[in-house]
């Protein structure tokens, strides 16, 4: 063996090891052994590309059975083994904590080995006032809860006897370290594989983080921006509109109640005599102002309308020396009492904790009361909260109180010189709290205030924020001795009170980043001066008891990366080195989506500060690599699955409403800021290359260049976003993206916001690098073939077709495309315009229904003409040849005519199509869009389906026109352009339509039929058996029939499918389409429309995840359209059994119920909308799944 095996061999023997340490022993002895030897590479530069390549012997511990760490049973199959996996390391270990490092048996605890040292906490002792935080709440004193926690783990007077015998139950970390995922079983195989470093694919693999054993993933987190793009679309933004509060809303998150533990443990505030809500102030006016007449008159009244008194107390003497705020009068007297009444506080502070806490978890949610919180961060928490209410009365009379709470904030004492006349008095919680509550004015202020407020937000009171933070030296708070702390030494209010000090100073130094990146204000803070502790895990933050947060921090502390912790500061600096360790690099990736936000956001004041430097040669390098390095710790979080022994914040499980506040926050967007890094860089880059571009002739020029091109903010201080929102649209006209991956693709997120929607005029993306790009088979030029590749080139994929058939010839009749379907053909260039001369055109006309004996008994109104969203009623060949010529001759997508597909094949990376050739075809991805015949369909389900007769069949034909008009009995059907009309009698009806201005005419009789469905259901039609189902019926109807040329006549067999369990093969590599997954009856009018929402799907799918990760997207694709579908299907039975089993007496008296449904949430729907907003939420789902 090598002296020095690489970093590679070392996983791979650490892992076989865990699964069989009895034959791996056997094996590095040197005694015999029996099985087959096979090949593993070893490199010898671990972290580099190879450079040589070795093989080692390696005896058969993998590929034969697995043995699990825990137990020792063994098993041949991956996923019984997880499954035995997810029960056997689930079980409940209990542990009685006594002394550090031991356990109650006496047996000693196993240290951790970590390669960094431990770093020593910061001596802040002589950093002057910090020494404040000391006066936090300890164990002997909370102010919080004035000594009554039930929470503190031990009494005072007796804290070793409590600890010994009180037993909590606490991760097994050693076992955690053994537990197997996908990337784990697949791991082991990639590296049996001797065509490892032969394939282009795996070049990424050669980086490997230290104790995962898991690639680090060097793709684009991001290619395009959604939230960015929202925050920046106009300057006056309401915050609902801002942080996207759709999702909340259709969830129907805020009740018309408020629960008692919404005010926290130390006093819930009762409701007032008469629930009462802002949406109209005419009622209850005077049971909401008895509790503050009560309050003044009588000095029994509750202690729960106290904070509620303090507010409309102090508002009101502010009012009367107040240059901002609203003349005081007993009309505005009325309308503060009654806003800032106690049951309006308490229902606002709930929207807060649903709404806004998310985005902003500085607050601790389990410790915070109503009763006992400053009235300044009350008024602010519940002006925030109005501002997101769903009542709009709400936020309309939120934004009279803007100002006043503004002043309220503001005035504190400690934003004067207190703290330089008696230094003595200050009181570290007390303005953390403040700097909460200006945190909070200064967000409302920005998005809900008017053009002079949020002017003076930026440049006076966020600054006095700031000094404030910085005068304390705030910005170097750090939790101190957390792996020493036992159960009779933690305090928990401590512990938060530091906690939330810690995230409050993080969040004022990402505002600040906010105003560079939103309104090019010059930052007011640097990096340098942030020598303060990340945020804890929100496992720590978001317990609900003091012993789930005790047991979380011995979880985190005693993780193999503890030793590895850094400052802010230190993280960034370490983000541009050239080379970082590998457990440093471990460390940030389970650091969590918030902190990585931060640190990306830091990188952005940092690049915002080159920007404005003159000369910048020598910064740009660095700066590159801070973002290469923080983008491979971004993709290396969604490899790991846990944070420091943790879950993970986004794969927290929300049960239902009330866990709402659990969510991710906007940050989850990280990956956008990124986005917005590497395009600025670029930018600046360019510029520099301009300035030495030999063409510059002059000093004047050069100056010109360096300010118009390419991206120089308009003016310091800028508050319509322009320069930003110029960048994101640029950004998007000429998109060119390294790899597409969303910023939230594996997490659980909430997100419900479409990513970037393609204008019908953007040209289609390039396509991606060869390294990154997605090579997409489609089988079928159908509807759903062509719709899916055309979707996946206009997103910069890679796509093939393969048709059976040698030529397309412009067969069958009508087909029809509803708005949902015009939607789609409305962003494809000029389609729309090629399809509307050709259209059914019945805006006059209408839709006439008859019954079968001939009477009219009701015209139905056509939709007027939306050329965004048009209804499409054509000639099925005519409008497929217009997508076919769209697709090959301007997309330029390869599309092979005459390949008849015999078979289909997939493993765990790829999969690929047999030709009748014998030729193979191998791809990414195969699209079956084959049709009812599908063979792609029998490889999914893993048998062979059988197709069924819908006990239904039609006569169709399409013909010309000359002796419809000919004869007078039937000229009125075309002699004015365009019709359509219907006769319906029991158990069949007639739909004919004339087309083209009334050139052409088509029919469908849809009948019932017993015949067995054989390998045919197509078969030419006789006339004699359509007047057999006729007879009785309408002259108009035989006359209509007798004019049709038998050889146009077709009889078609409908056929019915049940539902498939799945339309997703076993690997994830293969997915149906269409009619191969779901086939329509006409009746339904959307089985084609429904297969180009298919199509848009899937490719949205397939960029959003990426190359590395297509089992998902194709997964997310069947979640997302899989119910919809079906709903849709089951349209075509209802409507063809409502018109079959007609009463016409019940449509005499309503003629309406007769009409052809035209439900809005099929034609309404937006496909591309909906799979953006759906999709990471999707994919968080599939991943929360997988794990289990």
């Amino acid at each position: 063996m090598n002296a020095h095996p690489s970093h590679i061999q070392y996983q791979f023997q650490r892992l076989v090891k865990k699964s069989n340490p009895q034959r791996y022993e056997s094996h590095t002895k040197g005694e015999a052994t029996e099985g087959p030897v096979s090949l593993v590479p070893q490199i010898i530069h671990s972290y580099r590309a190879p450079t040589e390549t070795s093989w080692i012997p390696y005896v058969d511990g993998v590929g034969k059975a697995v043995r699990c760490p825990e137990c020792g049973k063994e098993f041949m199959r991956k996923d019984v083994m997880k499954r035995h996996l997810a029960k056997c390391q689930l079980k409940p270990r209990t542990m009685f904590v006594e002394e550090a490092g031991t356990t109650t048996t006496g047996a000693p605890v196993p240290d951790r080995q970590v390669i960094m040292p431990n770093m020593d906490a910061m001596d802040t002792s002589a950093q002057g006032t910090l020494n404040g935080i000391n006066n936090l709440p300890t164990k002997k004193h909370s102010r919080r809860s004035e000594g009554s926690h039930p929470q503190l783990i031990a009494q005072e007077n007796d804290p070793e006897g409590t600890e010994a015998s009180q037993s909590c139950i606490l991760p097994d970390n050693s076992l955690a370290e053994l537990r197997w995922s996908d990337s784990q079983f697949e791991d082991i195989q990639l590296l049996l594989d001797p065509m490892l470093f032969d394939r282009v694919e795996h070049n990424h693999c050669l980086q490997w983080p230290s104790g995962v054993g898991v690639p680090c993933i060097d793709i684009d987190p991001a290619d395009t921006f959604s939230f960015l793009a929202r925050i920046s679309s106009q300057e006056s933004a309401s915050l609902q509109t801002r942080y996207d509060c759709s999702a909340l809303q259709r969830k129907g998150w805020e009740g018309s109640r408020v629960t008692d533990g919404t005010a926290g443990r130390q006093g819930a505030l009762p409701p007032t005599d008469l629930p009462y809500s802002l949406t109209d102030p005419s009622s209850g006016s005077a049971a909401c102002e008895s509790w503050y007449h009560a309050w003044l008159s009588s000095a029994q009244a509750p202690l729960s309308s106290q904070p509620a008194y303090q507010i409309v107390h102090q508002i009101r003497n502010l009012s009367q020396h107040s240059r901002i705020m609203h003349t005081w009068s007993p009309q505005l007297e009325k309308d503060c009492i009654r806003f800032f009444s106690p049951n309006n506080i308490e229902r606002f502070i709930k929207v807060y904790w649903t709404a806004w806490h998310p985005h902003y978890p500085v607050i601790h949610k389990a410790t915070f009361s109503i009763s006992s919180a400053p009235a300044h961060l009350t008024a602010a928490m519940a002006v925030m909260g109005a501002c997101f209410s769903q009542n709009a009365n709400d936020n309309r009379s939120a934004k009279l109180w803007l100002n006043g709470v503004e002043e309220m904030v503001f005035t504190n004492k400690y934003f004067g010189d207190l703290m330089l006349q008696d230094p003595a008095t200050v009181n570290i919680r007390d303005i953390v709290q403040l700097l909460q509550a200006a945190y909070c004015v200064c967000t409302f202020q920005i998005s809900e205030g008017s053009h002079i407020s949020r002017r003076r937000t930026r440049r006076q009171r966020f600054s006095m924020l700031v000094s404030l933070a910085r005068d304390l030296n705030l910005f170097s708070i750090t939790h101190r001795n957390l792996d020493s702390v036992r159960g009779g030494d933690f305090c928990w209010d401590t512990f938060i009170a530091t906690e939330e000090c810690i995230r409050t100073m993080l969040f004022i130094y990402i505002h600040d980043t906010g105003f560079a990146i939103f309104s090019n204000y010059p930052p007011r803070m640097r990096i340098q001066e942030m020598s303060l502790s990340m945020a804890c895990p929100e496992a720590c933050f978001q317990a609900q008891t003091a012993a789930e947060c005790l047991t979380a921090i011995r979880t985190w502390t005693g993780h193999q990366l503890w030793g590895c912790r850094r400052t802010m500061r230190e993280i960034v600096q370490v983000m541009f080195c050239r080379d970082i360790n590998l457990d440093i690099r471990e460390y940030i990736s389970h650091l969590g989506i918030l902190n990585l936000w931060i640190v990306c956001s830091a990188l952005c004041a940092e690049a915002f500060q080159i920007n404005s430097l003159i000369s910048v040669d020598t910064q740009l390098q660095p700066i590159r690599r801070a973002i290469h390095n923080w983008k491979l710790a971004w993709n290396q979080r969604f490899t790991i699955h846990d944070s420091f022994g943790l879950p993970k914040e986004e794969d927290t499980i929300l049960v239902g409403n009330e866990d709402d506040w659990r969510r991710l926050g906007f940050f989850q967007n990280a990956s956008e800021y990124w986005l917005l890094l590497n395009i600025l860089i670029r930018r600046i880059d360019e510029r520099q290359q301009a300035r030495h571009d030999q063409s510059v002739q002059s000093d004047v020029e050069l100056a010109t260049l360096a300010i118009d091109r390419p991206y120089t903010p308009s003016r310091c201080d800028s508050p319509p976003m322009a320069d930003l929102k110029h960048l994101i649209s640029e950004h998007h006209r000429q998109f060119k993206p390294g790899y597409s991956c969303s910023s939230t693709i594996f997490g659980r997120h909430q997100t419900t916001t479409a990513v970037y929607t393609m204008d019908p005029t953007t040209k289609p993306l390039p396509l991606l690098s060869e390294e990154s790009r997605i090579h997409i088979i489609v089988v079928g030029a159908g509807f759903a073939g062509l719709g899916t590749a055309i979707e996946c080139r206009r997103r910069g994929l890679s796509v093939t077709v393969y048709e059976r058939f040698p030529e397309l010839k412009p067969l069958g009749d009508i087909v029809s495309f509803g708005s949902n379907g015009g939607r789609i053909f409305a962003r494809w260039g000029s389609v729309v315009d090629r399809m509307l001369p050709v259209s059914i055109k019945l805006q006059d006309y209408g839709f006439r229904i008859h019954k079968y004996t001939g009477e009219h008994v009701h015209t139905q109104d056509s939709l007027p003409l939306d050329r965004q969203a048009p209804t499409i009623n054509g000639h099925r060949g005519e409008l497929h040849q217009i997508l076919f010529n769209y697709a090959r001759n301007e997309l330029n997508i390869p599309i092979n005519l005459g390949c008849e597909v015999t078979g289909y094949f997939e493993s765990a990376s790829g999969a690929g199509i047999q030709l009748a050739s014998g030729d193979k075809v191998y791809g990414d991805v195969v699209i079956g869009s084959d049709g009812v015949r599908s063979q792609a369909r029998s490889l999914v389900l893993g048998r062979e389906t059988r197709l069924q007769s819908s006990g239904y069949a039609i006569y169709r034909a399409w013909f010309s026109n000359e002796d419809i008009l000919a004869d007078p009995l039937t000229r009125h059907l075309s002699e004015n352009g365009d019709t359509f009309n219907g006769w319906i009698g029991p158990d069949v009806h007639l739909l004919v339509s004339t087309l083209k201005g009334g050139k052409d005419v088509c029919w469908v009789l849809t009948h019932k039929d017993a015949s067995d469905i054989s390998d045919r259901w197509s078969f030419p039609g006789k006339l004699t058996d359509v007047y057999k189902v006729l007879e009785g019926w309408d002259p108009i109807c035989h006359r209509i029939v007798s004019k049709t040329p038998e050889s146009a006549l077709i009889d078609w067999k409908l056929i019915w499918q049940d539902p498939l369990p799945t339309w997703v093969s076993k690997h994830g590599r293969i997915a149906l389409a269409g009619d191969s997954a779901h086939a329509f009856l006409p009746t339904s009018a959307q089985g084609a429309t429904q297969a180009l929402e298919d199509g848009v799907t899937i490719a949205i799918c397939l960029s959003r995840a990426g190359k590395y990760r297509i089992p998902d997207a194709l997964h997310a694709f069947e979640k997302i359209r899989y119910d919809r579908v079906r709903k849709v299907q089951e349209t075509g039975k209802t409507t063809r059994d409502k018109w079959h089993n007609a009463s016409w007496d019940n449509v005499k008296r309503d003629p309406k119920a007769i009409e052809l449904p035209r439900e809005d949430w099929i034609l309404n729907h937006d496909a591309e909308q909906d799979a953006n907003n759906m999709c990471d939420q999707i994919f968080g789902a599939i991943r929360g799944e997988s794990r289990l």
